[in-house]
Order: structure tokens, then C-alpha cells, then sequence
């Protein structure tokens, strides 16, 4: 696949608390679905422009979210500002699945997913709340638990965890350029993130379980994972994130760079494989193909579906 001319639009959006968030779309012209993508953690989406476009080659309207703190949705993470995972489960993600829907079109199929922490938190949105979007694309995310590590890296994953969180406690943020994770990271985020690290448990707002959150979602699910990537998303650890779904018909690839054609895919270097773009274009079609004409939006005016049953590879 190559990147086509695909007119890029940079927009804006406010959360309900007043967070102002940026966004970049690519436009399907004859777009059959729309996928609505989130980075991962620290990160912003800019590196998944090329991807972007390639997908709306393929009919398929992307929209590139950054979520607040990162990239076009400043101000960045300090002692003075703060946010925690669920204000942008809860007021980041319903603001851009709403722009989503106004860009691609209300009667058509939309995806929601993301990379690392972005397709974790994607995973939370759409299990909170069943039936809002058709289908989740998971790139190289994992369940956190330290646990899901092999020895010798075990310890160190347990380490990282515990010693981010403390960094976050005593500076109130994550000064994550300065111990080689990009850049800053707020603190109560960094400090959730650190939790369920060490406990292998995701976790509401006010601290309870989240876990019977993902059985409710019952649409598609693609988790993908690459053999190279042992650090951040070993195999084990997708695994424990796509099982679970259990009402959910999963789609789960791991992949060799050399299934891929290239000679490193990793935890990053997957933004820049044509053939990754390709497998997510080419099952977020697939998906499309077994809802209903009504439900593809080829009758204007009603809603998506949800696929219910379960297939796993």
C-alpha cells in the first residue's frame, strides 16, 4: 500500500470539562466505515499519519485523536495540571467518537482503537460502554500486569512500575523525558498506570474493579501483536487482554517481521509496515461485509450493529 494524497483536516474539539482536544481526519470519499485511532501512552498520533492515509485509500475515514496532555491536546502534563486515565475514558473518547460519527457519518460502522495504552483505554471505553461502536483494533497492547513477563524481565517490569509511580508521587508528574519514556506524563495517570501494573487489575474511578466491564462488549475485536515485540507487548500479555473478552468474536494475529516483509516491526516501527496498515484495512472491511445493508448505513438513518459471536486464530 501507498500513501495516496488524502487531504489531511486538523480540527478541535472540547470535553465536557472544558478540555480542548485536537484531532486530524482523513476523509473517505466513498468511506464504508470509520476508524477512530488513539496513541500510545505519552505519545502523540502524528506518527500514524502515513497509516491514516492508507486506510482512506481503502475507504475507510481515520480519525488520528490525541488525547488531552499530548500533541495538539496541550497543555502537556506538569505539578499544575493533572487528569487520570478515566477523564479521558470519560470525557476525552466521547468527545471524538462524537466528531468521529459528525466526519464519517452517524449511519456508518465505526471502529474505535489504538496503540498500547491508547487500544487499552480504547478496550475500557467500548466495554463501558457496549454497543456504541462496531468493532476494536488493538496494536501492540497488552494486559499490565508484571506477572505476564518471562524472568529475568519480570522484576524489572515490577521495578519500572513501582518506580514510575513513585516518580509521579513525588514530582506530581511523570518527567518522562528525563528517564527515556518521551515525554511527561501526568501524574495521577502515571500513578493508575502504576497500579494496575503491580496489582493486574483494571480499576473504575473510585478505585473498584473494572474487570467485568469487558465481558458486556459484543462486537469485533482485532488484537495484534509481533514477535519482536517482547518488551512492551509480549505475546502472553495481548493474550490476556483479548481473553478478556469473552462476548466479543476476536480476531487474535501475532506476527513475524518477516510475515510482514519487513526487517523489525517491534512496539514502534509497526506505525511505519504497510502490511500492518493492510491487515487492519482489510479486517475492518471484513467486518463490514457481515453486518446488514441497514447496519453498514446503506439505509440511512439507523443505527450499527453489534457481531456477537466468537472466532478466535
Amino acid at each position: 500500500m501507498s500513501a495516496p494524497d488524502i487531504p489531511e483536516q486538523e480540527g478541535k474539539v472540547t470535553a465536557e470539562d472544558g478540555w480542548v482536544l485536537g484531532y486530524r481526519a482523513y476523509v473517505s470519499p466513498d468511506s464504508k466505515a470509520t476508524l477512530l485511532f488513539f496513541p500510545a501512552m505519552g505519545a502523540s498520533t502524528r506518527s500514524h499519519i502515513p497509516m491514516a492515509k492508507c486506510l482512506a485509500a481503502k475507504d475507510i475515514t481515520v480519525i488520528l485523536a490525541d488525547p488531552r496532555g499530548v500533541g495538539m491536546s496541550l497543555p502537556r502534563p506538569s505539578k499544575t495540571v493533572d487528569f487520570g486515565m478515566h477523564d479521558r475514558i470519560d470525557y476525552d473518547w466521547p468527545a471524538f467518537v462524537a466528531k468521529a460519527k459528525e466526519l464519517g457519518g452517524a449511519e456508518r460502522p465505526l471502529f474505535m482503537g489504538g496503540h498500547s495504552l491508547g487500544g487499552q483505554l480504547s478496550a475500557l471505553y467500548v466495554s463501558k460502554n457496549p454497543g456504541e461502536v462496531t468493532g476494536l483494533v488493538s496494536a501492540a497492547a497488552c494486559a499490565l500486569s508484571y506477572k505476564l513477563w518471562d524472568w529475568p524481565a519480570r522484576p524489572i517490569i515490577y521495578f519500572v512500575y513501582h518506580f514510575f509511580g513513585l516518580l509521579a508521587r513525588v514530582f506530581g508528574y511523570l518527567p518522562g523525558q528525563h528517564v527515556g519514556w518521551g515525554r511527561p506524563c501526568a501524574g495521577t495517570l502515571t500513578r493508575e498506570w502504576s497500579i494496575w501494573g503491580r496489582r493486574g487489575v483494571y480499576t473504575k474511578r473510585d478505585g473498584s474493579s473494572a474487570e467485568d466491564w469487558f465481558k458486556e462488549f459484543k462486537g469485533a475485536a482485532l488484537f495484534l501483536s509481533f514477535t519482536d515485540d517482547v518488551r512492551y507487548a509480549p505475546k502472553v500479555a495481548v493474550d490476556a487482554l483479548a481473553a478478556r473478552f469473552i462476548g466479543a468474536k476476536v480476531t487474535r494475529l501475532h506476527k513475524s517481521p518477516e510475515e510482514l516483509d519487513a526487517k523489525e516491526v517491534g512496539h514502534f516501527k509497526w506505525r511505519s509496515c504497510p502490511a500492518v496498515w493492510q491487515i487492519i484495512g482489510d479486517w475492518i472491511l471484513e467486518q463490514c461485509e457481515t453486518l446488514s445493508p441497514q447496519e453498514r448505513g446503506e439505509d440511512a438513518g439507523k443505527g450499527i450493529g453489534d457481531v456477537s459471536s466468537r472466532e478466535s486464530q
